[in-house]
């Protein structure tokens, strides 16, 4: 078993709102932290699962299980510091600092996506490329988180288009559903 971090944006849940579906959540899924931010309701997951598919699949089951809710999206957890590189490819801060300088390692270490001041922020998914390329992590395991995340994002997608139509609309389009 792995663990598996990930943001899931949720509609149709008002945090604040003191209910007993939502109490009865919070005591029966402990691995779930409900918040806002900027207005949007973000459930940040951290699931031990044997897999991220499975990961994704069992909290949107436990999300959605509340009255009324709905997933919008799966964001990965994209940006990372120098120390959370570090942690994620298990070499030391230090380490990981000569990379990105190029004073070690096969230089081409990516740009930074955010700067601010001395804070600099990294995609993930640019890293991993990155440190895949350079034999620093296996190839392909960040590939496939992304392609999971962008398949589990188009179903929801898909989810919300499909409940627009009639029912001879959605027959009509069932066959390309594989």
């Amino acid at each position: 078993m792995n663990t598996y971090e990930f943001d899931l944006i949720l509609s149709g849940l008002d945090i604040e709102a003191d209910t007993a579906e939502l109490d009865a959540f919070e005591e029966r899924v402990q691995d779930v932290t409900l918040a806002r931010s900027a207005g949007i309701v973000v459930a940040a997951i951290e699931r031990e699962a044997s897999s991220l598919g499975e990961a994704i699949r069992s909290a949107l089951a436990d999300l959605e299980s509340i009255p009324g809710v709905s997933v919008v999206r799966v964001e990965p957890e994209e940006n990372v510091s120098q120390s959370e590189i570090a942690r994620r490819l298990g070499r030391s801060r230090q380490s990981v600092s000569q990379l990105v300088s190029g004073a070690r390692g096969p230089g081409g270490f990516p740009r930074p996506a955010h700067e601010s001041g001395h804070v600099a922020l990294w995609r993930w998914s640019d890293v991993a490329r990155w440190a895949g390329s350079a034999g620093l992590m296996p190839p392909g395991g960040e590939e496939r988180s992304s392609a999971v995340i962008r398949a589990v994002n188009a179903v929801l997608e898909a989810r919300r288009a499909v409940a627009a139509l009639n029912e001879e609309e959605r027959l009509a389009l069932a066959d390309m559903v594989a």
